[in-house]
């Protein structure tokens, strides 16, 4: 007999399913189109001009190409997909752990956690993909216990973690959320494991930041359009060069462009991020100390400010802190909270659709918005 306890569990899944198939189209048509933005930052490599920050996935590309003919264009619409497919295979896999409350149901679908692949179809096909997937798959690791010790649990991250950062250098101030389950969670470990754990990566993220600011080179050194042509892309290569990480200018100022153009409104959007996280976690139990729970959120943010500085696309770095911390809470639900009255909770889902219909904001440049109104 079907638990009526589960319907959100379904609706979840019917959700996510729809959203990888608008997913993988938008993959296609970034592709296809040649997006200077989200192709182009797969297409960096290291043939021109030796190492540099992100370089691995167009050497990567540049390799099945070369050895096994596979057409880069067909090898990243394979990869991208694939781990889009691994994100959501995971996630499904923690949802359907436990009956999800329709509050956190509600949640996944804030214009700050999964809705944002909605609203912004240029958040799709971006490299934060890679941490997204390498982080449900750690949770689901957690969550099945197959594990004896800390560096058993983390093992696989160890080797992948570093691969990911050479991906994109996001990755380095990521690895916060990690320790979540390890800090919050029912599984005990000892002091020192945690410290060097954590030291390793701490080291690896130092290593890598370090070697790509000394060592490294500028994305485009001026043959990367030539490989790319004789690698078989031979279309209109004019969108790629046109706008894009391929073009991006070395001397460009990212804090005068957001103070020019307003980024404080994604203030307001952060506020409202985390009073419908917080009332949430109020509203529902879960086997964390809150306190404990929002001070660690606080240092998971603090460690992405770096992005906030060096970047403009604020909207990518709400997105990943929300989406990283709405994963976590969808594995660590125990129950609602029965201090809180049905009132309360009414006034919850409300104030969550009221959030899910008419809070928006973008990938860059408006922060916050509602309706058509952009500030």
């Amino acid at each position: 007999m079907f638990d009526k306890k589960r319907i959100p569990n379904l609706l979840f899944v019917l959700f996510l399913i729809g959203l990888f198939i608008k997913i993988v189209l938008q993959i296609y048509h970034n592709i296809k189109f040649e997006n200077g933005y989200t192709l182009g930052d797969w297409l960096i490599m290291y043939e021109d001009g030796g190492f540099k920050r992100r370089g691995l996935s167009g050497s990567m590309a540049l390799f099945f190409y070369n050895f096994l003919g596979v057409p880069i264009k067909h090898f990243l619409f394979a990869f991208q997909s694939f781990l889009y497919a691994t994100f959501f295979f995971f996630l499904i896999k923690i949802s359907l752990s436990r009956p999800i409350p329709f509050q956190l149901l509600l949640l996944s679908f804030l214009p700050c956690t999964l809705g944002f692949w909605n609203i912004d179809v240029g958040s799709i096909g971006r490299k934060e993909i890679l941490i997204l997937a390498l982080f449900t798959y750690f949770i689901n690791r957690y969550q099945s216990l197959k594990f004896t010790t800390i560096y058993h649990l983390f093992l696989p991250i160890f080797f992948l973690y570093p691969v990911v950062a050479l991906f994109h250098e996001l990755a380095l101030f990521c690895f916060p959320f990690f320790f979540l389950p390890v800090l919050l969670g029912t599984q005990k470990f000892s002091l020192n494991s945690k410290i060097i754990a954590l030291s390793y990566f701490v080291l690896i993220s130092l290593g890598i930041i370090g070697s790509i600011h000394f060592l490294g080179t500028n994305i485009n050194n001026g043959n990367t359009f030539k490989i790319l042509e004789e690698a078989g892309i031979s279309g209109n290569l004019k969108n790629l060069g046109h706008h894009g990480m391929l073009t991006w200018p070395d001397t460009f100022d990212p804090i005068a462009y957001n103070i020019r153009n307003h980024h404080e409104t994604y203030l307001i959007s952060l506020f409202l991020g985390i009073l419908a996280f917080f009332l949430t976690i109020k509203n529902l139990e879960f086997y964390f100390s809150i306190r404990y729970f929002l001070i660690l959120c606080a240092f998971t943010f603090a460690g992405l400010l770096p992005l906030f500085i060096k970047s403009i696309d604020w909207g990518r770095w709400l997105f990943l802190f929300f989406t990283m911390t709405l994963v976590y809470l969808l594995s660590a639900y125990v129950g609602h909270n029965k201090n809180w009255n049905s009132k309360k909770s009414i006034f919850l889902v409300f104030f969550l659709l009221i959030l899910i219909l008419f809070w928006r904001f973008d990938l860059v440049d408006h922060g916050f918005y509602l309706s058509i109104f952009k500030f």
